[in-house]
């Protein structure tokens, strides 16, 4: 019984321990509660903003178009040189 009485108390230890860990202090549950409701915050802003943009393209569809060519030619521009001076580099430490 002893050895039964051993186990029972690292069980009641241990459930002990278990609680304390899963209880929140006020400060991480202030925390929790204020995250969430600044990404509740920021889901109803990007929502608005994607309505203001849809709109916008629906009003002026080839003004759309043509802003979102220009972004993808700036894009692929940035992306060619950023590619183009890396393969540089790496040309450069094979030399040497």
């Amino acid at each position: 019984m002893a050895g039964t009485e051993s186990s029972q108390a690292q069980l009641d230890r241990m459930r002990a321990e278990i609680d304390q860990l899963t209880r929140q202090p006020p400060a991480l549950a202030q925390f929790t509660n204020r995250a969430e409701e600044a990404v509740g915050t920021a889901g109803e802003q990007v929502q608005a903003r994607t309505q203001v943009v849809a709109g916008a393209i629906r009003q002026r569809p080839f003004a759309a178009i043509g802003i979102m060519v220009g972004a993808g030619w700036l894009v692929g521009r940035a992306l060619h040189r950023r590619r183009r001076r890396l393969a540089r580099a790496a040309r450069s430490r094979r030399v040497r």
